[in-house]
């Protein structure tokens, strides 16, 4: 089974074409990746695709997922997007922008960030995301943050909803799909967009914990009901982490494990938990071989998944693409 990963935000563009795991088919761990430092022709069996290029596919055991941080109005200050003129900041130059990225890419799975509420029914109404199924996290008990929101779109009838749950900053779904056997197959996703203070990583670490138990609750509970068992699920989680490799966030999920009384390089006198906090998932970053301290949006998927291809992340040379 082959996914097809791509992430996207208003200064860089990221895709990965991964080979998941199968009921009928297990594959051991393939971790191929590409960072904006590499060049990922140079990585047996992991090709480049260009941004604007499609990542449909015919193939029932490939899938694509599509993330991109659409920049909520309220962020719109120029020390937070330097060098970009005001009239390509407003939401009617953007919306098209947007219409056109989304189009292009034409993935059957999208993960927006900082989708504004008040122009769901606008944004749903993008002709690039006709004939998608749209699920809007719902924030109405988060009063401080119900100006922005995350969102998840996927291509009917192929994919079939069976749970959603929407969290402070994590919006998890459950999509059923037929692979190439017939046999169902469960894809988990995980749409973030973590605590955005540098001051406050405790909470990006707890908001991640809470999650990762969320979901290996909801994992257990559909098994329950007859589906299959997690460790014959694929596990996606993507989007803004607001957390750099060297955080605590990257690295409970790169290790699947966090120990008490551990603290961040940048803020050595706060403590992060004071018990030790575990997962049980085998996960690897798509994009990354080697961290690198400045990214901030990630992709993660099931270890057994094999990369196959990444989308080429945005670069200073492509502002112009951007405006």
């Amino acid at each position: 089974m082959k996914i097809v990963l791509a992430a996207s935000a208003i200064s860089a563009t990221a895709a990965a074409l991964v080979v998941a795991k199968s009921t009928l088919r297990r594959r051991k761990a393939i971790v191929l990746a590409a960072s904006p430092r590499q060049n990922v022709l140079d990585t047996p069996g992991v090709s480049i695709i260009h941004r604007g290029s499609s990542l449909a596919t015919s193939n029932p055991d490939e899938f694509s997922i599509l993330s991109f941080n659409v920049l909520a109005d309220k962020y719109l200050r120029g020390k937070l997007v330097p060098g970009v003129p005001p009239e390509y900041l407003q939401w009617e130059h953007r919306s098209k922008l947007l219409d056109e990225e989304l189009g292009a890419s034409n993935a059957d799975i999208i993960c927006l960030q900082e989708v504004e509420p008040n122009r769901w029914e606008e944004v749903c109404a993008l002709p690039s995301l006709a004939g998608y199924t749209c699920l809007l996290q719902d924030r109405q008990k988060d009063k401080e943050a119900r100006a922005i929101a995350l969102a998840i779109f996927f291509k009917a009838p192929r994919f079939e909803l069976l749970w959603t749950e929407s969290r402070s900053r994590v919006l998890l779904a459950a999509l059923r799909f037929k692979d190439s056997y017939g046999l169902d197959q469960v894809l988990y996703l995980m749409n973030l967009h973590l605590e955005g203070s540098p001051h406050r990583p405790h909470d990006r670490l707890s908001q991640m914990r809470s999650a990762l138990q969320r979901l290996q609750q909801c994992q257990q509970e559909q098994q329950k009901l007859g589906g299959p068992p997690p460790e014959d699920c694929t596990t996606a989680i993507v989007g803004d982490f607001n957390s750099t490799p060297l955080g605590s966030v990257y690295g409970l999920l790169q290790s699947g494990r966090i120990k008490g009384g551990s603290t961040e390089p940048h803020l050595p006198g706060v403590v992060l938990t004071k018990t030790d906090i575990s997962h049980p998932y085998l996960l690897q970053d798509v994009y990354m071989k080697e961290p690198h301290a400045s990214l901030l949006d990630f992709m993660w998927a099931s270890a057994d998944c094999e990369v196959r291809a990444v989308y080429n992340p945005y670069g200073s040379h492509d502002l112009d693409v951007i405006k």
